[in-house]
């Protein structure tokens, strides 16, 4: 069985306001029990980081601007690993 897992980092905890800034991922096989697959990656983000939020995340708003994909290439990533799993 491949089992999906993620974990976001986020410019702050308000889910009507704040965005996601990371998605790490990670595909998981119960048969060889081991990683199949990882990644993790920016996400672009209007929303700017708030200072606290990079003093706990390591994340700031250049990293984004550098490294970030957009929200829709960031979703379709993600929908990717999850057509994989069972």
């Amino acid at each position: 069985m491949i089992l999906f897992s993620f974990d976001v980092e986020t410019t702050g905890l308000d889910k009507n306001s704040d965005r996601i800034t990371e998605v790490g991922a990670c595909l998981w096989s119960t048969a060889f029990h081991r990683a199949m697959e990882t990644t993790s990656f920016f996400v672009e983000s209007s929303v700017l980081i708030p200072k606290e939020v990079s003093a706990i995340t390591g994340i700031t708003d250049a990293m984004l601007k550098k490294f970030g994909i957009p929200e829709d290439e960031a979703i379709l990533r993600v929908v990717e690993l999850m057509n994989l799993c069972d």
